[in-house]
Formats: C-alpha cells, structure tokens, sequence
C-alpha cells in the first residue's frame, strides 16, 4: 500500500483477474474451454430461433439510425418513430452496417448469430468480475450456472436489446470493481475501458448511466473513509474524478452516437428516465390460473417468476450462500468487500425488473 494525501491507495490495481500462463489453473482452463464451447455453440445453433416480439421495431430503427447520419443528420424520422427514440442503436446500427456490406445474409440471422456472440462476451465478463474478487474456481462457477440459466443461454439470441445491455453493464461493474484499489490515480486504460462499458450501455438504455451513479458513489465512499483531513479527501475526489475524465467523455461520445435523441435537449435524458420509470403496457399475463392487467399483478409475481426461471443450480446456490452468511456473516461482512458487491447486487435486481417489464 501507498499513501496519497491521507488515502490508501492499493497497488493491486495492476491485477486483472485474467491468470497469465504460468498462473493458469485447472479451473482458468476450463473457463477458457468453456468461452469456446459457448462461441461453437452459438455458431451451431443461432438459426435455430424464431423472431422475436421487438425485433422488426428494433431493426427498423436501426435502419433508421442509419438514415439520419447517412442523410448528414437530416433525415430526422427515428425521433418521432414509437417510443424507439428512448432508447440506443448500440446493437441495431452495426447490425445495418454489416447489412450494407453483405446484403444476402438474413437480417433475422445475421441479428441472432452477434446476439449470441455478445452473449459469450457477457459471461467472459461474469467470469473476469467473479476471478478478479474471489479467484478461478469461483469464475468458473459463475459463467457455468449463468449458461445454465435459460433466461441466458437461450435468450441471448432473440433478446438484442437485453443481452447486449447486461454484457455492456457486467463490463462495466468489472471494470469499476478493478479501478476501486487504483483510486484516486485510475491507469488510462482501465479508465477507457469504463467509459467505453458505460458508453454502450447508455447507447443501449438509459439505465446504462447507473454505472455512473455507482462511479460516483464508490468515490464518494472511498473518499469518506480517507484517514487525512477534509482537505486531502476534497483532493482524492478530485484526483478521481480527473482520472476518470476522458473514459466519461468516452462514455458521452459513444452515448450521443448511438442514441442522438439524448442530446437534442438538455431535458432528454432525465425524461427517458421518467418515461422508462413508468411504462404502461395494455397485455395481459396469467398467475395461477387467474388473468391479470400486466400493472396490477400481484406482489408475489415477480419472486415466483424468478423461481421459475432460474436454473435449479443457481437457486440452489442462493440459499446456500444465504445459509453461509447467516453462520459467518461477522467474517464476511467487510466494508471495503461490500462496496465492491454493491453496484453487483443493485444492478441484478435492475435487470430482473427491466427484463420482466420486457417480457409482460
């Protein structure tokens, strides 16, 4: 450890969470192996999906992402198209583009195989996250049971919008989780790489620009617990802040590409905000037989959904570690611990509502 202006600054901040060759355990292997196995399965099943509710709406928007820039931001119709301009083309943009180079492949396809392939991107970053905090064999778990999980490995094909958004929001926990022992001096490029996780997931949703709030509240947080003066943790949020500079204005960038609407006006944002808080939809849905309005399900929907649809594995394992903190919750509860599992554990939940609002 080294000191700077009263704050501990951990030297770890080089780890990766990746094992280099000579590191390299059984378990780190295996992970590898599997990342291969998932891209070979990918590739041999992608055509093998149908067409999802969204993806004709999300497609054409994409297209007409397109059309505004190829235009020179004249032709402005994707503003006004459903409510598509509350959301990014993060996904559907590259999707066109690809399109543009080789129009004889199926769009339905083409959409299906890079869905699947962020996918595989997305449990590379489960597996980084949960190394880097608890070592291999605690990766390898995780990607396992997410791929056991269907609302996974199976809706990573159809779900363009939702996949791409948790791949983009897991790299982006991971690589917050990786500059916490750096602050208040972040590397460059673990910088950049935040900014660029939180860039596509705000060209994605909205909802991407939690990982600014958690940025923010890990600073604000690792500052507070400074052993200096007022003056050096004023002067550790503003060397943080700095370091995090150019990766936000990396994040604003790619943001106002791939979602223009959320530039037009200083008010966009904060309305998109609203707007997602309080979606209305007029489907149905049934509980136990019974038909509801899918805004005035019981409160029970939403758990007995989950149980549902979480692999047996994964529920197995909640109440396991729900059992292991209760016996050993006096040596597992360690703060700086916690605020890495914080933004974690908040973004989980964000994302079981967000994909059921989807789903209903």
């Amino acid at each position: 450890m080294m000191m700077d202006g009263g704050c501990n600054v951990d030297t770890r901040c080089v780890a990766t969470g990746v094992p280099t060759k000579r590191q390299r355990t059984w378990e780190s292997r295996l992970s590898i192996l599997f990342y291969w196995g998932m891209v070979v399965f990918v590739v041999l099943t992608f055509r093998r999906h149908g067409i999802s509710n969204d993806e004709l709406v999300q497609h054409t928007y994409g297209d007409m992402l397109w059309r505004y820039y190829a235009s020179g931001l004249t032709d402005t119709s994707l503003f006004s198209y459903r409510n598509l301009y509350l959301y990014g083309g993060a996904f559907d943009l590259p999707v066109v583009a690809l399109l543009k180079l080789v129009p004889s492949v199926s769009i339905w396809d083409l959409r299906h195989l890079l869905s699947g392939l962020v996918g595989v991107v997305g449990l590379v970053g489960t597996g980084r996250l949960a190394t880097y905090l608890y070592g291999p064999r605690m990766g390898l778990l995780a990607i396992v049971l997410l791929a056991l999980c269907g609302m996974w490995s199976g809706a990573m094909f159809t779900h363009t919008k939702d996949i791409p958004f948790a791949t983009a929001m897991i790299w982006g926990v991971y690589t917050l989780t990786r500059i916490v022992p750096c602050l208040p001096q972040v590397p460059l490029s673990l910088g950049l790489g935040f900014g660029l996780s939180t860039g596509l997931a705000l060209g994605l949703r909205v909802g991407g620009g939690l990982l600014v709030c958690y940025a923010a509240l890990v600073i604000l947080v690792c500052g507070v617990s400074c052993s200096g003066l007022w003056r050096d943790r004023v002067l550790f949020w503003f060397r943080s802040a700095r370091s995090l500079f150019p990766g936000m204005c990396l994040a604003f960038a790619l943001m106002a590409f791939f979602w223009p609407w959320s530039v037009q006006e200083f008010d966009h944002v904060p309305l998109a905000i609203k707007a997602f808080s309080n979606f209305s939809f007029e489907i149905d849905t049934i509980v136990a037989g019974t038909v509801y309005q899918v805004d005035d399900v019981p409160r029970t929907y939403l758990p007995i959904y989950l149980l549902v649809k979480m692999a047996e594995p994964v529920l197995l394992g909640l109440v396991c570690g729900v059992l292991v903190f209760a016996i050993r919750w006096h040596t597992l509860v360690q703060v700086r611990q916690s605020i890495l599992w914080v933004p974690v554990v908040v973004q989980e939940e964000a994302m079981s509502l967000q994909q059921e609002r989807q789903k209903r």
